[in-house]
């Protein structure tokens, strides 16, 4: 049980992780297309 939780926790985290990564991305090539 208490190992399966702590499984879930660092799938969550690493997934937070990627969304911080790629949001910034994301956002910055939409600014960039509507300036042009």
């Amino acid at each position: 049980m208490l190992l399966k939780l702590r499984q879930l926790i660092s799938s969550a985290l690493i997934l937070i992780n990627a969304v911080i990564l790629v949001a910034p991305s994301r956002l910055r090539n939409l600014i960039l297309f509507n300036l042009m």
